[in-house]
């Protein structure tokens, strides 16, 4: 019995990854991106903070919530991007910045990091 519970856990972990929207930004395809979406919500996060693999799997459902909203969500891995990092001053992980259509003047988030508060506050812009 539990051994189908788990097989059933993990179809549905696989289906809706596959059906997330969450794109790994570089400092090649940053501007690009950013460019394609009247709004963007980007996670810049390490490997390995703690604080970062906990918001990892609310920002997946968080993507997925906003997917039939269009906003685009992406995520920075600081530790190889330090220059996109340094760019836009992030200067503790996760830090959570709102783009509207351009890659200059975002806005960072400073609320609770739980799904319903981040979608609350992308979706005024």
């Amino acid at each position: 019995m539990n051994r189908k519970l788990l097989s059933i856990t993990l179809l549905f972990v696989l289906i809706a990854s596959a059906f997330c929207e969450v794109v790994q930004l570089s400092e090649a395809n940053f501007d690009e991106e950013i460019a394609k979406c009247d709004v963007a919500i980007v996670t810049f996060y390490a490997p390995w903070c703690g604080h970062c693999k906990k918001w990892h799997e609310p920002f997946e459902e968080l993507a997925l919530r906003l997917q039939t909203t269009g906003v685009c969500a992406f995520t920075v891995d600081a530790t190889e991007n330090r220059d996109l990092s340094g760019r836009f001053e992030i200067r503790g992980v996760p830090s959570i910045l709102a783009f509207t259509g351009q890659s200059s003047n975002p806005v960072k988030y400073t609320g609770q990091r739980t799904v319903d508060a981040v979608y609350e506050w992308v979706m005024s812009f």
